[in-house]
């Protein structure tokens, strides 16, 4: 199984973590908006997602990253990228996880019925989860007493949070017609993919999508 490619250009640019020999590529990284959803107190998510400190074999130093600013490096397949040569890696990309599951359920409930006990334990399943400490109710604290926009707000927000980095987050935006919101400035052609040629040959029903 060759595994995962992508590990490797997540890490920061010329660093060499972990076992590896080889320089990372620092090719994708998170944003500044990404980084301040997570601005809760006790979220595990932080130190699991992003590289934050981390020895480097290249320069054998102790490596602390500047948090204040874009660009974030993503550390959520560590344990792969530490080891890995070039395209071959131990894990499949996730193709859904519970915690996709709850925060689906969740938005459904919401849109559906309105912030119902339903949809609030869904989310705060999520967000149990993501505590430092799970016996302290003040990090990552449960989310109450919202209205339907607020609860959509957060919802849309801790999907970020929990799926960052795992293929979601475009189709999110998509579904939810928050494209012009997200990416303002950008031709909304780029919301659908170029039909390709081939397929067009083939099938002479197809039309290319608008734009392209």
């Amino acid at each position: 199984d060759p595994g995962l490619g992508i590990t490797r250009l997540l890490n920061p640019r010329n660093v060499r973590i972990g076992e590896t020999n080889r320089d990372g590529r620092g090719r994708y990284a998170a944003t500044q908006m990404a980084w301040d959803m997570f601005d809760e107190p006790g979220d595990i998510r932080v130190e699991q997602s992003f590289w934050i400190e981390f020895f480097d074999n290249r320069s054998q130093q102790q490596i602390v990253m500047d948090t204040t600013q874009a660009p974030y490096y993503i550390a959520k397949w560590k344990l792969d990228q530490a080891i890995a040569p070039w395209g071959w890696t131990a894990h499949a990309w996730p193709v859904i996880r519970y915690a996709d599951i709850l925060l689906m359920y969740a938005e459904a409930v919401n849109e559906v019925n309105g912030p119902t006990a339903m949809a609030f334990d869904a989310i705060n399943e999520v967000r149990r989860r993501a505590r430092i400490d799970p016996n302290d109710p003040t990090q990552v604290p449960d989310l109450v007493g919202l209205s339907q926009d607020e609860l959509r707000q957060e919802i849309y927000e801790e999907r970020v949070r929990e799926l960052l980095f795992e293929g979601s987050s475009f189709n999110d935006i998509i579904r939810t017609n928050r494209f012009t919101e997200m990416f303002p400035g950008v031709d909304s052609k780029f919301q659908l993919l170029p039909i390709p040629q081939r397929e067009l040959d083939l099938n002479a029903n197809l039309t290319q999508n608008t734009g392209f």
